[in-house]
This record gives structure tokens, sequence and C-alpha cells, in this order.
């Protein structure tokens, strides 16, 4: 993690260095749409399964689309699959899509002082920390999870979420209501 003044100093370096600019430039597209509208937040805990992500008539995996929870194409046939074990696949990369954005947005905020980007990291963190209170805790075959089949899964998801509100309270963009999902005794960061 950087410190603030790391922080600090690589958004002075934005302007001088091609290099850097280029890579926040390319942080800002993944970000665009999330800017304009809030995505889908998965609001279930992703599924492992042999058929969940796969087409049911080719056996292809399905594309992700952070934007369609419920209706996934087959990059193959063009067909849409769709029922909950598709559902609980789509969950998985849901769930790590939504905790990089948060961490991109964070990013955008502290290097080029966008509050709408600030803004949009505690929203989805805060959204993210409710459905992660609300998926319970449960044992299975990798371990107990809220989120994932895997606490190796539930590990990388955190990084990237806790990245984006580490970041944010570096730059003093943490809001005490996501200060409050974020922290102890609550949600994920508890």
């Amino acid at each position: 993690m950087l410190t603030v003044d790391e922080l600090n100093l690589r958004a002075a370096a934005l302007a001088e260095e091609p290099l850097l600019g280029t890579l926040a430039a390319t942080v800002r597209t993944r970000v665009e749409r999330v800017l304009r509208e809030a995505p889908p937040m998965p609001v279930r805990k992703a599924l492992l399964s042999r058929d969940g992500g796969v087409c049911p008539h080719d056996g292809a995996l399905l594309l992700f689309d952070p934007w369609q929870p419920s209706a996934h194409k087959c990059p193959r046939c063009g067909r849409v699959a769709t029922g909950p074990r598709h559902d609980g696949h789509w969950a998985r990369a849901g769930h790590l899509w939504v905790a990089e954005r948060i961490a991109d947005l964070a990013t955008l905020a502290a290097l080029e002082g966008d509050e709408d980007a600030a803004a949009c990291a505690r929203e989805l963190l805060v959204r993210s920390a409710a459905v992660y209170a609300e998926v319970p805790n449960r044992d299975n075959v990798l371990g107990p999870t809220h989120l994932f089949f895997s606490t190796y899964l539930e590990s990388v998801w955190i990084t990237s979420w806790l990245a984006g509100a580490f970041i944010l309270r570096q730059t003093d963009r943490l809001d005490d209501e996501t200060a409050a999902a974020v922290g102890p005794g609550s949600g994920p960061g508890g």
C-alpha cells in the first residue's frame, strides 16, 4: 500500500510521466460506466458447480458481463443461459469485479482528485459491506466464507476491497458512514 505522501508524489508525477498518465487513463476507462450508473451488486454467495457458468448447449464457458447478473451469453453459440446456478457462478466474478472497481475508483480519486470517483467508491463500499453482512458465514468444503466457496477467493476480494478503503482514508476521502461500514465490528473489515 502507498502512504499518503507516496500517493501525492504519484499524483504530481502524472503530468510529467507518460507511463503513469497511460495507466491512469486505463483505470479511468475501466470505471467510465460505473461513474455514470451504479452496477448490479451481487447479493448472494458465489456458487461452485459443474454446470453453473457453462453453456448447456455446447459446454463453452459463459461470458462474464458485470452488467448482466441473470442473463449469461455463450461466446460459441450466442445463446443466453439463465437460472440460479449460472447466477451463482456470475456472483463469483461479480464480487471480485466490484471490489476491483472500488480500488480503481479510489485510485482515480487519489491521483486525479476526482471526487465523483471517490463518492462512487464510497457508495460501492457501503453497498458491498451490507451484502457481506447479509450473506451467512457458512462452512463449506473450502472453509467458512461469506461471499465465496473458498477462503482464498474471499482473501483476494477483501484485498481489493480494503485497498480502496485504505486509499480513501489516506487521502481524507473516507467519510463517517463508509468508515463505519468498513471498520471494526462491521462488514468485512470487522
